[in-house]
């Protein structure tokens, strides 16, 4: 997975050069960190292990140009190719754009290579990549060896997915550098056709050739079929010319062609004609007088005897006042004494501010 670096404009690719044990992996590395020119190259950093080393260097390929705007800058790493380091090569493959298999061309190395091949694929796999879809060359090292295998053995056992092949001797710089070119430019290639910047949608020349050719197939017409056996239409027409030479006196009724029917013309209808007339007469009838409206019976009289409401009964209230100029406040809660009568408790203020309590009883007059 490319990488972009917005302070330096550049664009991070990672090339992964993968194969079994001391096929000449590293020895790949060194030759290519030893000619490339001191400006185009970082630090080569290795992390060895027991039989075999990692190494990392990175550099910029100053001929390939630019891709939207950033330099491309490739990232070079070894993998251990012993079997109990399968944990870093996996880890190794994290991110990676474009895989060199540097397969060891001796005889009886090529059960290796196919077992380290079989590796790749299969660590790929871990992270959701298939080889078919990376950027893959493979690298025939030891050809300067006697018993190196002829390379079409070699592409019988390995080169499966027709992918370009490189013969190499890599402690003489042998291939070495056709590799490097090789991958890179097959790398930059597909990073120019499939790389999406932060928020860009994939919108490419090629997605939009084929959207194109696409709505052009669904709408263009179909061409029309020529029509065949002319001779038949010729023969209908001779045929036509027999009839009307077999029935010249046959009378032909015109047809008038609509739209969606076919009919005869209607016969047209006789004109009417209208006599002149010079005088109107009208006969206007003799109103009679109106009948007069008959007689409006009033509804009958129905006698209804309401009775008279009881008269009201009268009350006769006494109070005792205990001083004059009084305000009333409120009413307390009435009682009945002991002689029958209600009474109703009343508070009142007088002029100086002392409340007032009289009794009110009240009596009623009546049924």
């Amino acid at each position: 997975m490319a990488l972009f670096n917005y302070a330096t404009r550049e664009l991070s690719a990672k090339i992964v050069y993968y194969g079994p044990g001391l096929s000449g992996k590293t020895t790949n590395i060194e030759m290519v960190h030893k000619m490339l020119r001191p400006e185009q190259k970082g630090r080569l950093i290795s992390l060895p292990t027991e039989t075999d080393r990692t190494l990392f260097f990175d550099f910029l390929p100053i001929e390939l140009g630019q891709i939207k705007g950033f330099k491309v800058r490739f990232h070079l790493y070894t993998v251990p190719g012993q079997v109990f380091y399968n944990a870093t090569r996996r880890l190794v493959l994290q991110g990676v754009d474009g895989v060199v298999f540097v397969a060891d061309s001796q005889r009886e190395m090529i059960n290796g290579d196919m077992e380290s091949l079989k590796n790749l694929m299969d660590n790929l796999s871990s992270y959701g990549k298939k080889l078919d879809e990376l950027p893959f060359v493979l690298q025939y090292n030891k050809r300067d060896l006697r018993n190196a295998a002829p390379v079409a053995e070699l592409d019988a056992a390995l080169n499966f997915l027709r992918v370009p092949t490189f013969e190499a001797a890599a402690p003489t710089g042998r291939g070495v550098t056709e590799t490097l070119v090789g991958i890179s430019r097959i790398v930059f290639a597909h990073l120019r056709k499939t790389l999406l910047m932060p928020g860009e949608m994939a919108a490419h020349d090629d997605i939009g050739d084929l959207a194109d050719a696409r709505i052009r197939k669904t709408f263009t017409a179909p061409a029309v079929e020529p029509l065949e056996e002319i001779s038949d239409v010729e023969e209908i027409r001779e045929a036509g010319e027999e009839i009307r030479a077999a029935a010249p006196e046959a009378a032909v009724g015109e047809v008038d062609l609509h739209p969606t029917t076919l009919r005869s013309p209607a016969p047209a209808k006789p004109a009417v004609k209208f006599e002149e007339l010079s005088e109107i007469e009208f006969e206007i009838p003799e109103k009679g007088p109106e009948p007069p409206p008959p007689p409006r019976t009033p509804p009958p009289s129905v006698a209804v005897s309401v009775p008279s409401p009881p008269p009201p009964p009268s009350f006769t209230v006494s109070a005792d006042v205990a001083g004059s100029g009084l305000t009333f406040l409120k009413f307390e809660a009435p009682f009945v004494s002991p002689d029958g009568q209600a009474v109703l408790p009343a508070l009142f203020v007088d002029a100086a501010g002392n409340p007032v309590r009289l009794r009110i009883r009240v009596t009623m007059d009546g049924e």
